[in-house]
């Protein structure tokens, strides 16, 4: 096999490069969708769903009606311009795409190029930053990739039925890597998490007194509970806080504050009673999905300046005899336990927890020193289960980057060049 291909435009390979259509949105449209941006997915996957339904887009714009074997290029905006879907027959199983004003279609020549092919070409890092960095126009504001600059971008033409045994073998190890990536890559991550957490229960939850133990409540470890505040939108004054909500909880380390960038304005007589300190236990009472129950608590660890805590959300200080960090962690551990569940109300479609009942639970806890001691060793295991996660990522990444090496010298060089990277 030739060692590298002739090297031809886009242009020369397609039978109709255009923009899509500016589409006519109805929500209650039935059988087309607009294929918008968001159609193309990160991983250059293609996923429908994320189209919004249109009107029949009439005879004027049927050559906006994307067929199987079409490839579909992101061409406005900054960060997503430049990927490339392929549309298969699947994707018009519910209905019919019809390519948006902010995509560009490109028909290929079916006696020249695989579809496949060339999408796994146009898929590679080098595509996207040629994109990004050579064939795009405009300012920080508005990049555009024009229909005449990417009929110019170089492709690497093989014969067609080497295109064909390169797309097979790419699609095998690329099941091959995505089983690693995604399946081994999380199966492996949510071990780590699970290992955590359940240390954090063992560690924390004792249902009897044990020696030197005292048996209370969770109640009495706090000494107050109080709601937070929604305030208004933010007025650029004095008495603009930062307010951290439900989304801001950290769940893998049980914290929040330093990354919420929620702006709200609370006057200082209502604020006053309300703002954070660091140590404060926050409990979300409102909210919670089926795979994320009302009643996570985290610690708040700090904010940029002033922070309250979202009406969604209740304030939990801790005594002085209580270690702060222990009692975060004993709550989260008592939300990893389900011990939260028993007082979860749904109603309207929203969960809310009744925490006067579920702050009555009998705990045991050891005192002030132990309470350290226990916080000390549980924050060295999620140091490690970090660490671990970090090195997992690192594996993934690798794996991500061996197959954009073998699929960009499969494409350009040829099955030989690929056992040189592999």
């Amino acid at each position: 096999m030739s060692p590298s291909y002739p090297v031809v435009r886009l242009k020369d390979v397609a039978s109709y490069i255009n923009r899509g259509v500016a589409p006519n949105y109805v929500d209650d449209a039935t059988g087309f969708v607009a294929y918008s941006q968001k159609c193309t997915r990160s991983d250059r996957s293609v996923d429908p769903t994320l189209g919004r339904p249109i009107l029949d887009p009439g005879l004027a714009c049927r050559a906006a009606i994307l067929r199987p074997g079409d490839l579909v290029v992101n061409s406005t905006g900054t960060g997503t311009l430049g990927r490339v879907g392929l549309v298969e027959p699947r994707h018009l199983e519910n209905g019919a795409l019809v390519a948006d004003g902010h995509v560009t279609i490109v028909r290929i020549n079916p006696e020249l190029v695989d579809p496949r092919f060339l999408w796994l070409q146009l898929s590679t890092d080098a595509f996207y930053d040629l994109a990004n960095s050579t064939l795009a126009v405009g300012s920080t504001n508005q990049t555009e990739l024009g229909r005449s600059a990417l009929g110019s971008a170089p492709v690497h033409l093989p014969p067609l039925d080497e295109q064909r045994q390169i797309v097979g073998f790419l699609d095998a190890e690329n099941a091959h890597i995505t089983e690693l990536v995604v399946e081994q890559g999380e199966r492996q991550r949510t071990l780590q998490l699970e290992r955590y957490r359940s240390l954090l229960v063992n560690t924390l939850i004792r249902t009897a007194a044990s020696p030197g133990w005292k048996a209370t409540r969770l109640k009495y470890l706090f000494e107050f509970e109080r709601n937070g505040i929604w305030g208004e939108d933010p007025k650029g004054n004095d008495d603009d806080v930062v307010c951290v909500r439900v989304a801001d909880f950290d769940r893998v380390n049980f914290v929040a504050g330093a990354a919420a960038e929620t702006m709200r304005n609370v006057p200082l007589a209502q604020a006053a009673s309300r703002l954070l300190r660091v140590g404060d236990v926050l409990l979300e009472k409102s909210g919670g999905t089926a795979d994320k129950p009302v009643g996570c608590a985290v610690t708040f660890e700090g904010a940029d300046r002033s922070a309250v805590c979202s009406n969604f959300v209740a304030v939990l200080r801790p005594r002085p005899e209580v270690f702060s960090r222990y009692a975060g962690l004993l709550m989260a551990a008592h939300y990893q336990a389900k011990r939260n569940f028993p007082f979860v109300k749904q109603t309207t479609g929203i969960q809310n927890l009744d925490s006067a009942e579920y702050l009555g639970l009998r705990v045991s806890v050891p005192d002030y020193e132990e309470q350290a001691q226990l916080v000390e060793r549980l924050e060295a295991a999620r140091d490690l289960m970090q660490r671990r996660l970090g090195e997992l990522e690192r594996q993934v990444e690798l794996l991500r980057e061996h197959r954009q090496a073998l699929i960009a010298a499969a494409v350009t060089g040829g099955l030989d060049a690929v056992r040189k990277v592999a």
